[in-house]
């Protein structure tokens, strides 16, 4: 029998993924970390709280970024993250 509650946390990711990728496509001049998972909250009806949705958008975005689908530029919290294909 599958472990489903690790099948709805990849789906959930699966889901974040999609839905930042989304976001920066919407906003060419890029996004910080907290830009994203303010408007994640608000547009996109993702439960949980701020803290958890910040630390799961960090791991999603090294990931688009080691995927080359984003790059990121300055450091700490004031890095901004641009869809780039």
């Amino acid at each position: 029998m599958p472990d489903t509650s690790r099948a709805q946390e990849q789906r959930d990711l699966c889901l974040l993924k999609r839905a930042v990728k989304t976001l920066l496509k919407k906003h060419p001049e890029g996004m910080t970390n907290a830009e994203i998972c303010r408007q994640l909250l608000r547009d996109a009806g993702f439960s949980g709280t701020y803290r958890n949705l910040l630390s799961q958008a960090n791991s999603i975005l090294r990931i688009l970024i080691d995927e080359e689908k984003i790059r990121c530029s300055g450091s700490g919290r004031d890095r901004i993250y641009v869809y780039v294909r």
